[in-house]
Formats: structure tokens, sequence, C-alpha cells
């Protein structure tokens, strides 16, 4: 072949096509074999971040996180479309939203161990702040002071509601740690526990007449505030299963996740714990209602204290922080468009809701449409990590004077 024959061949179409295919052809063939590993200065999620020492391998070409210690995948989707949601996406969302709310099973390590990665890399610009249901109000002062010092959580948070949690320093502190390493304050978001036994018991007029003090520990939901889905699923749990589910998390990861459960909200006995308080105040308050604590509209009304308290919390944080606040809560008051999502996208609040579901599937399930934005399946039964497990249990077991 002379050169001007081939010259001729090289300046051919076929050839510009043959080019052009070629990459894409053997980025296809790695799909399955393997993903792309970033450089441990750059984010598990393909762009320039923090905490390279657990870094993730993301892979584009489908829509699986894979853990470099473990090699597990795990199956993130669009909740409304079911369209495979890449890393690149995932960080782009965490960052831009207002607010995020990660909502759990509490008893799903996976979703511990990712809600840790989730906040380092959406509080990675240097704004926003960690929000969370596991505490109340009132104990917002144990968490002065700490943010820059997360050596000085776990002494400081014990005695507090957060360490009435189960495995709460396998599961929650390390969370709190990674937001405070950061220099990213931690707010504490709930009602105190007696004050929603109130609302259950005794109704929002006994709560109205507590002392400013102490009302300014709790929000009540707004009088026209109407959420019908939610107030059928909520009174639905409460006709089928009973006050007991409402009064303790689960003790196992949840297998079945379309079936609506409420174990997963409070420490043992929100509830159900007996108050001294009388159904009459001093002579200067009224009489509060008489109501059936019992009832589906007792625990409703306990319910919506929740979520006004968390979404009133949150707005200030985001206002006072800036964004995101990314908020720690059990994923009741938030999937399919819960009375905390709504409250918060009432208030103006750009919104993104993620649901962990302990549950193995390559496409999202039927029963999970419009459970959330973003549905993250945590596979059924996964262990927490050795490294935690024996991480906490080397703090549990150290003598006070040992810790920072």
């Amino acid at each position: 072949m002379t050169m001007t024959q081939l010259s001729g061949l090289c300046r051919s179409p076929l050839w510009v096509v043959i080019l052009v295919l070629l990459p894409i052809l053997a980025g296809g063939c790695r799909r399955d074999r393997q993903a792309i590993v970033r450089k441990p200065q750059e984010s598990r999620f393909g762009i320039r971040g923090v905490d390279g020492a657990t870094q993730t391998a993301i892979s584009f070409w489908d829509s699986a996180i894979r853990l470099t210690e473990t090699d597990e995948r795990l199956y993130i989707y669009d909740g409304h479309t079911g369209e495979p949601v890449t890393g690149r996406q995932l960080l782009r969302q965490l960052r831009n939203a207002d607010v995020v709310i990660l909502g759990e099973t509490h008893t799903d390590p996976m979703a511990h161990r990712l809600q840790e990665r989730f906040v380092r890399e959406a509080l990675a610009l240097g704004d926003g702040a960690l929000s969370l249901e596991m505490m109340s109000r009132d104990e917002q002062q144990a968490l002065a002071g700490l943010a820059g010092r997360p050596g000085l959580a776990e002494s400081r948070l014990e005695g507090t509601s957060l360490s009435r949690w189960p495995q709460w320093r396998t599961f929650y502190l390390p969370v709190v740690e990674a937001a405070l390493a950061m220099d990213r304050p931690v707010v504490a978001a709930n009602a105190p526990r007696h004050i929603v036994r109130g609302a259950r018991e005794q109704g929002y007029g006994y709560l109205r007449n507590l002392p400013p003090n102490e009302q300014r520990h709790f929000d009540l939901p707004e009088a026209e505030a109407r959420f019908p889905d939610y107030e059928r699923r909520v009174k639905e749990v409460v006709q089928q299963h009973g006050p007991m589910p409402a009064t303790q998390p689960a003790t196992q990861p949840v297998t079945r996740p379309g079936r609506e459960q409420m174990r997963a909200h409070a420490p043992a006995n929100t509830y159900l714990q007996p108050t001294t308080r009388t159904t009459t105040g001093p002579t200067t308050r009224r009489a509060v209602e008489t109501r059936d604590p019992m009832s589906p509209e007792a625990f409703y009304d306990a319910q919506l204290v929740w979520d006004a308290t968390m979404a009133n919390s949150i707005v200030t944080a985001r206002a006072r922080h800036g964004r995101p606040i990314v908020h720690l809560v059990g994923s009741f008051h938030s999937d399919h468009d819960g009375g905390l999502t709504q409250m918060l996208r009432q208030r103006g609040q750009d919104v993104l809701t993620v649901s962990f579901i302990p549950l193995d599937a390559e496409r999202l399930r039927p029963e999970d449409i419009g459970r959330a934005d973003l549905v993250i399946y945590t596979g059924a039964d996964r262990p927490m990590p050795l490294e935690r497990v024996a991480r906490a249990a080397t703090r549990t077991a150290a003598p006070p004077a040992t810790r920072q």
C-alpha cells in the first residue's frame, strides 16, 4: 500500500467512527469487573473532598457505590423514577439542598456507616450543620463548644438522651464526631420526652399553658396544617400494632420496610412512661382537655409535636449555619412525604430525602416508588464493620481518666 493510499484510508469516515467508539467499548467491558478507584486526596464520589482514609470506589457505569474496605455494593436509585444515581449526582444533591434528611431504620449498621460518610461529604464546603432527632433541645448545652473538638464528644454526651439509644457509641457517636472534626455544629433538634407524653396524654392545651422556659423546648404544628396521608399511616400503625411499637426502637433491622413501622422512632418509653403531671395546672392555668391517651388520635398529636419541633429546629439552624443541614431521623418521619418533610417544604426549604432500606435489591421496588428522593438499599442483616465495633468496645472499656 502506497503512502497516498494509507493517507486516504486514515481520512476515511469509517476510521473516525472506530476511533470514537473504541474508548466507549473498552469502558463498557469494564462495567462489572472494576470500579473507578479515586486517589486518596479525592472525594469518594469523584470530586475533591475529605476523608480519603475511607475511600470508596465509584462505578460510573452502574448505580453501585463500592466500599473498598469490604467490596460491598450499595444501590442508589431516584425514588421517583427508579433511575440509578451515580456518585457524582449523589454528591451534587447532598451539597445543593437546604436540608438533607437521612431517614434510617435505627438498627441498620450499614445505614449508620453511610451516614457518617454522607455527613462528611455534605459539610465539606464549610457550611451547614448536623441535626439529630436523637437529642432534645433542652440538651443543646451539652453540645456547646464541641465544634472542632470531637475528642470531647463521648464524655460530654454520656448521660444525654443520645446515650439511651442502642449502640450509640457505634451508631451515632462517629457521625457526631465527623461533624465536629470539620468544625461544624451539631443541633439537638427534638422535643423532650415529657413534652411528647404531655401532648399524647393531655393534648396541646396543656402544652400551651406550660411556662415560657419549657415552651422554648418544643413547637406545636400550625393549626391549619393537614397531612391526611401521613395521619392515615400513623393511625394505621397504632390500630394494627397497638401502642408498643412507638415505645422503643427496633432491636433487629427491619426486613420488610414496605410494612410501615413506628418501632424505629424513639428511645425506650418515650410515650408510655408514667407521668406525675396532673390534668389541671395552677389556678392561673386552664384545665386541660380530657382524652384517651391510647387512641390513634392522641398518638398522631404527639407525632406532630416531634415533627414540628424538629422542623423549626432545622429551619433555625439553616438560617444560622447555612446549608445544608443534615438531619438524622427515623424514616417514618420523612418517607412518603411524612410530616417532617412536608413541614420543612411548607417553610420554603429545598429538602432532599434519603431512605436507607436494609434489603438487597438491584432495582427500585414498586413499593418504594415515592418513598424518598433517593432510596438506598443497604443489604439485609449486614453487620457493623469490625473496626467500628472494636473501637466502640475499646472506648466503653476505657476508664474515664483515659478519655480526652
